[in-house]
């Protein structure tokens, strides 16, 4: 590879994460260390807390999202910082601890929420989105419910990614994936047991 590659010519990107760790998102975590880049800290789904302080299923899905990091980044990668974050969404909270963290891009997949502007003000290259469906059709929260209930999976199913806006789900898009037709569909429609799965909050 000579020095005029592109590849080598660009600089790696650090970026925080907001999604589950699950067999479905880890490998978009391990592909994003694999070309060179670093993540800062991933925001997870935060859990129903007891009255008494624990719970021993909560315990099992944190140690679970360890071992999920371990097997998709490697045990050098494995020690990213997590933050859990869940309803009612303290958004101030969150910031005071992404303030520790050093990042370039914000990339969320599947969280249900508009993010604040000035959230998105921390990261110098914004916030881009991985939205699951083909944009500008089906924005906003849970599109994958919506397109199973509508029938429309094979029309505009697929993958969008877009930058991140103050309204949900119009900015810019990069680019976009569809879903490939499945085997037996007719007339637009995808049953309910053919339809895609992805780790949501």
């Amino acid at each position: 590879m000579n020095s005029t590659d592109p590849a080598r010519r660009a600089e790696p990107i650090s970026a925080v994460f907001m999604q589950d760790i699950s067999a479905y998102t880890g490998p978009l975590l391990a592909g994003w260390v694999e070309a060179g880049n670093h993540i800062g800290a991933i925001v997870v789904p935060g859990f129903r807390r007891r009255p008494t302080g624990f719970s021993i299923g909560n315990f099992r899905r944190r140690l679970k999202r360890k071992l999920l990091l371990r097997r998709y980044l490697g045990l050098g990668n494995a020690r990213v910082k997590l933050i859990e974050f869940g309803r009612p969404y303290d958004w101030g909270e969150l910031d005071r601890q992404l303030s520790e963290v050093t990042a370039d891009v914000l990339i969320c997949h599947a969280f249900p929420a508009l993010i604040p502007q000035d959230l998105l003000g921390r990261f110098p290259k914004g916030g881009l989105n991985l939205h699951p469906a083909l944009l500008p059709n089906y924005r906003g929260p849970h599109p994958l419910h919506r397109l199973a209930v509508d029938g429309q999976h094979a029309v505009h199913g697929g993958v969008t990614l877009h930058k991140m806006s103050a309204g949900f789900d119009d900015g810019d898009i990069i680019g976009q994936v569809p879903f490939p037709k499945p085997t037996g569909c007719r007339n637009g429609a995808w049953s309910m047991e053919r339809r895609p799965r992805c780790g949501c909050w």
